[in-house]
């Protein structure tokens, strides 16, 4: 997921997350995973997903993968 950066710091991305994560129970789904952005971990941290594994390059750009429970 991307926000375009004249939409960030809106709560565009947050309300998406947080429509993924009332929608994926019905489905019995659990768990999401993402590849973050280096520049984006503070904002899925305090959205509550956490870290797992180090830090890759993807596309010449810093990544890490991140999951949160739901």
């Amino acid at each position: 997921m991307a926000i375009a950066a004249s939409f960030q710091g809106q709560g565009i991305g947050k309300r998406l997350l947080l429509v993924v994560g009332l929608f994926l129970p019905k489905k019995r789904l659990n768990k999401i995973k993402l590849s973050a952005r280096r520049a984006a971990l503070f904002f899925y941290e305090k959205l509550g997903y956490e870290i797992v594994g180090e830090f890759y390059l993807e596309q010449g750009i810093e990544h890490i993968n991140m999951q949160k429970t739901i």
